[in-house]
């Protein structure tokens, strides 16, 4: 699956649901195709690191979906729109900015309130505390609380 098409396929549901288009960000990209490289280096989905990623983005919302084994996009699609909270995701309103990395079978969809100030490339750092959560904004970013 190639990172743009999943974003088209997620914009393409957005748009008919009546909402904006996201507009693709390379910083949040970046960081997503570090999250699905870690993920094929481990060989399992995982939102571990969902906070220092929405951190690392900047933004003060962020939401976050991932696929494994779909090689056809409007697939990922339809799987996440069948569970709530990823579903919910996707109709999120408060998002603009979105970037996908895939590595091998695994994808990360981030998408945050604001883009990514320009990066080179993002590299997680190895070793900081884990607080992610499955999907949604961290309680810590999230402007609600």
């Amino acid at each position: 699956m190639r990172e743009q098409d999943l974003l088209r396929a997620v914009n393409d549901y957005r748009a008919a649901q009546g909402l904006a288009r996201w507009r693709g960000d390379p910083g949040l990209a970046a960081i997503a195709r570090a999250h699905s490289r870690r993920m094929a280096r481990e060989g399992r989905l995982s939102h571990e690191g969902f906070r220092q990623r929405a951190l690392l983005a900047g933004s003060l919302l962020c939401v976050e979906n991932l696929v494994a084994g779909h090689a056809v996009p409007e697939q990922a699609v339809a799987m996440w729109r069948r569970s709530p909270a990823h579903h919910a995701n996707l109709l999120d309103g408060r998002v603009a900015w979105a970037g996908v990395g895939v590595a091998g079978r695994f994808a990360t969809l981030l998408a945050c309130a604001t883009p990514v100030a320009p990066v080179a490339d993002a590299v997680l750092p190895e070793g900081v505390p884990d607080a992610g959560r499955e999907s949604g904004t961290p309680p810590a970013l999230d402007p609600r609380r």
